[in-house]
């Protein structure tokens, strides 16, 4: 009846001792007593969620901050971390693939920019399908993209084929009718006498000369001397 009740027999008597205490003065006595535990625990829980939200907040920064916000390769600020790594690693085998998309303006002029975002996004990952976590996929720039292959044991001219094959074979029409999309490649293995650097120069020259002979195709660095025309 909206209250508790206190009963008490008096000894050697018929008498009872009745005591009610209202609810709400109950719950109040509980609550003014019980006022510096429960302070305690909500500021302790507020820090906790604070910090759960901080973190989660600084992993989401450290995500963007590190990958392309389109298609979710690295950028060039994660290249500037992994350069840095392997400086002070002393490796100096870092392998280099450089390749961009054939006449991607075609591409864009023809279907529209937005379809050309979604062959950005899919080729990615495609890519990403065939790497494993020693290949760093980077958006260089535009729809040109560096492999950079960690593994030494990796040989780069079959990993470029595959890539290209995977590209070109892919059922590119299910994002617009009559779209076709391939790569040409240039890759360069790097040796303790050149930097990183330069080894992504001559990986960007080879590529160059994969699409002075035709586009979709692989070419190597070759050491004759051959540049990139201005």
């Amino acid at each position: 009846q909206g209250a508790f009740q206190f009963q008490y027999a008096i000894p050697d008597t018929e008498l009872t001792l009745l005591h009610r205490i209202p609810l709400p003065s109950l719950l109040w006595a509980l609550l003014c007593q019980s006022a510096p535990t429960l302070i305690a625990l909500f500021f302790m829980a507020w820090a906790v969620l604070a910090n759960l939200k901080s973190r989660r907040l600084n992993r989401q920064l450290d995500y963007l901050s590190r990958h392309d916000a389109l298609t979710g390769a690295f950028n060039r600020h994660y290249f500037d971390a992994f350069e840095h790594r392997q400086a002070l690693a002393g490796r100096q085998r870092i392998g280099a693939i450089m390749f961009d998309c054939d006449h991607f303006k075609q591409v864009n002029d023809r279907f529209g920019h937005g379809v050309g975002d979604q062959v950005l996004i899919r080729l990615v990952q495609l890519c990403q399908s065939l790497l494993t976590r020693e290949c760093h996929l980077i958006r260089w720039g535009g729809e040109e993209f560096l492999l950079l292959v960690a593994d030494e044991a990796i040989p780069l001219a079959p990993l470029a084929e595959r890539l290209r094959l995977c590209i070109a074979e892919h059922p590119w029409s299910a994002i617009a009718a009559e779209l076709k999309v391939t790569v040409s490649l240039g890759h360069c293995r790097q040796s303790p006498a050149i930097s990183l650097q330069e080894v992504i120069r001559r990986a960007d020259i080879a590529l160059y000369q994969a699409k002075a002979n035709g586009r979709n195709r692989s070419e190597a660095w070759r050491d004759d001397g051959q540049e990139k025309p201005e």
